[in-house]
């Protein structure tokens, strides 16, 4: 069961540690001085864990012979609650890197002088260093100051203070907002494939074998009530997988900000003005393809207060409020904390509740003649990708300091026609129907698209940027993301409410007699 004040729960494979939550976090520092490598008599040491300190078993092995030092250095450790403990040839190799000015590069400090002191710190939820003595920055009286002067000749040395985790190869701690739903659990194991560590806040509901990771339950709409267990995390990023509104996104915006230095929200590219021309809900020319993240969006909010998007089931009640720009708005817009937004095009995969495919999955599952579809449909060509693709983007961008303030389309480089994903489906699963295009007034009623969709107005987005800033490329390659996606379909339970396939395929069997005469497209 959940604690009821809401403090994180620690999966069954989890062995995170753990805070007593009345104490504020201790920091303890400890000084080592190399000389030439002359042996001194020192304490044990615990230091942050560092990415030069990564390789524990390495840095244990490590001879004097393999430490030639280019001059003296002085360094100042603080440990964290990992409790890292190293022998004193991991210490000496923190200090050469540091000596040796290659710290930069690892994303530890700005710069490396010649007697450089790292200091230990933590940050309050006000974003304030806190150093040895648990003051801030800028707290410190003469008296300390006067104490601190260290230097060969007096002066205080400016210490080199270590960056937010959100610096490159640095271990981070992330906060998923949604994270057992259908991207959510990527996510996550993405995360902790790469070291990070994880929190999820859910309802609870379902809960899933995910590994290490602390669970924080509680309801999104008072997701604000759990800033105590967020504070206790200690998250540097939030990722929120489900803001759907706009009083989604700044709850969370709410319940982290002095917290977490960055948001990251999942969004879609329904932004785009070009969701409206294909909606038919903002009537004017077609917008310029492929859409970047400059590119113009919707002038009319709320996209689905008129009607439900197909896939999506039973009404939910957020519908009507739903509005990726707002949610944008919100993380990208709020003061006092950093945010990141992701633009997804559309997703398949396991877990994947829209089923974007079944309909035609199904008909080749059942041995179907023919597929049928408007001459339109067949044509409109969207951006798309599998989860993992996404999943591995949402990573990189909650991880990446570059990202930050930034806004990425997510999706292959290709966009596909309706028509050749489905002959890719055929290929994949061997059928060896027809691909039928016929007029809208041809076809039986539940194939019609009575929302006139223009579907002219192709929706492609460029991931030029992404691919550019952040090093991104695909993890799973179109074929085998389609065919994960589709080995799904025939494993998962049937969808609900479910359909009446019997009377369909009986109305296209009647469809297909008067279409003899209509072109017919081979997968």
């Amino acid at each position: 069961m959940p604690e009821q004040d809401g403090r994180p729960v620690v999966g069954r494979a989890s062995e995170l540690r753990r805070e007593a939550p009345a104490q504020p976090r201790q920091v303890r520092v400890d000084r080592a001085v190399m000389a030439h490598h002359e042996p001194r008599d020192e304490p044990e040491y615990r230091v942050v864990d560092l990415a030069p300190l990564r390789d524990r078993e390495r840095a244990a092995t490590l001879g004097r012979s393999d430490l030639e030092r280019p001059g003296p250095a002085e360094c100042l450790f603080a440990h964290d609650l990992r409790d890292e403990q190293l022998g004193r040839h991991g210490l000496d190799l923190l200090c050469l890197d540091l000596a040796r000015g290659r710290t930069r590069e690892r994303g530890i400090v700005d710069g490396v002088p010649e007697r450089l002191r790292l200091r230990g710190e933590r940050r309050r939820p006000d974003g304030h260093v806190v150093d040895r003595q648990g003051q801030a920055d800028g707290e410190h009286g003469e008296a300390e100051r006067d104490q601190g002067r260290d230097g060969p000749d007096g002066e205080l040395h400016a210490a080199q203070s270590v960056p937010p985790a959100l610096a490159d190869n640095r271990r981070m701690r992330a906060l998923v907002v949604g994270g057992t739903g259908f991207i959510g659990p990527a996510v996550v194991r993405g995360l902790l494939a790469v070291g990070h560590d994880v929190a999820i806040f859910h309802r609870g509901e379902h809960e899933l074998e995910l590994g290490e990771v602390a669970h924080v339950h509680g309801d999104r709409s008072r997701i604000r009530d759990h800033r105590d267990a967020f504070a206790r995390f200690r998250p540097d990023v939030a990722i929120d997988m489900r803001a759907m509104t706009e009083a989604d996104a700044r709850g969370t915006v709410d319940a982290v900000r002095g917290i977490a230095a960055r948001v990251l929200a999942v969004s879609s590219m329904d932004v785009y003005r070009a969701y409206g021309r294909l909606q038919s809900s903002e009537p004017g020319p077609l917008e310029q393809l492929p859409l970047t993240e400059d590119s113009p969006l919707r002038e009319h909010l709320y996209p689905y207060r008129d009607h439900t998007p197909a896939g999506i089931g039973q009404r939910p009640p957020w519908l009507d409020a739903y509005d990726k720009i707002l949610v944008e708005r919100a993380v990208l817009g709020t003061p006092g904390i950093a945010g990141t937004v992701v633009r997804l095009g559309m997703i398949h995969g396991e877990r994947d509740t829209q089923r974007r495919f079944y309909g035609e999955w199904k008909r080749m599952a059942d041995g179907r003649p023919a597929i049928l579809m408007t001459e339109r449909a067949w044509a409109f060509r969207a951006s798309r990708t599998h989860l993992a693709n996404v999943a591995h983007a949402i990573v990189l961008a909650a991880t990446n300091e570059r990202a930050v303030g930034r806004v990425y389309n997510v999706a292959e480089e290709q966009a596909l026609s309706y028509r050749e994903w489905a002959a890719l489906m055929a290929q994949v699963m061997g059928w060896k129907g027809e691909l039928v295009a016929a007029e809208n007034e041809r076809l039986p009623a539940h194939l019609r698209d009575d929302a006139h969709t223009t579907y002219e107005q192709h929706l492609v987005g460029s991931t030029e940027r992404i691919r550019r800033e952040l090093g991104y490329a695909e993890v799973v390659g179109r074929e085998e993301g389609l065919r994960r996606a589709l080995e799904w379909y025939a494993q998962a339970p049937a969808p609900d409410p479910p359909g009446d396939e019997k009377a369909e395929y009986a109305a296209e069997d009647a469809a297909l007699v008067t279409l003899r005469g209509s072109a017919v497209l081979k997968g």
